[in-house]
């Protein structure tokens, strides 16, 4: 894997001290990502402190569920990812007008998905290629979550039970045309 030389990185927003970083680019390495290794010279309480409890929202969700990218050939993806990374995703799972191949990280999963026919999952790569597809946000009640996003004036679809538990999809056209799907876990 070509992997780029470590580049610092600094970000000062008002935080005090501010926090720096190092990375490197992977390049191409990964389908449906232009995905790179960091190393944080701070910890997470070190590097937002702005606001106070950053991470503590109105609308319940708590943290990032998925990342779902868009490929040509999930299974052809998912061994690219080991071989890169030594990530090994769960088996293929059938979905509706496709196929996923999820990884399971510390925090969050990468899910891969192919068109196995017509859909939006094909659309997206006709139109985009390969890349992220959706993003899916964790929340601990879900219709607390949706009603709350409903009172804001965002378009959120029925919840429906899927693999993963209760999931609601924030129309499109509520969020600038990101897929983003709330997932109660």
């Amino acid at each position: 894997v070509d992997v780029g030389a470590p580049v610092p990185g600094r970000r000062d927003a008002g935080e005090t001290p501010g926090y720096t970083w190092r990375s490197a680019n992977l390049g191409g390495a990964l389908p449906g990502s232009e995905c790179f290794l960091i190393q944080h010279d701070h910890t997470v309480a070190q590097r937002y402190t702005l606001p106070p409890d950053p991470a503590v929202h109105d609308n319940g969700v708590t943290g990032v569920h998925q990342i779902t990218l868009a490929v040509q050939d999930a299974d052809a993806a998912a061994r690219r990812w080991q071989d890169v990374l030594g990530i090994e995703a769960a088996g293929a799972v059938p979905m509706e007008g496709g196929v996923r191949r999820s990884t399971a990280l510390d925090n969050a999963f990468i899910d891969l998905e192919s068109p196995s026919g017509p859909g939006p999952l094909a659309e997206f790569l006709r139109a985009y290629g390969e890349g992220p597809f959706e993003l899916g946000l964790s929340t601990p009640d879900i219709e607390a979550t949706v009603e709350v996003m409903r009172a804001g004036r965002a378009e959120c679809g029925e919840i429906v039970e899927e693999g993963d538990g209760p999931t609601s999809l924030v129309l499109p056209a509520s969020t600038a045309g990101v897929r983003l799907r709330l997932v109660q876990a």
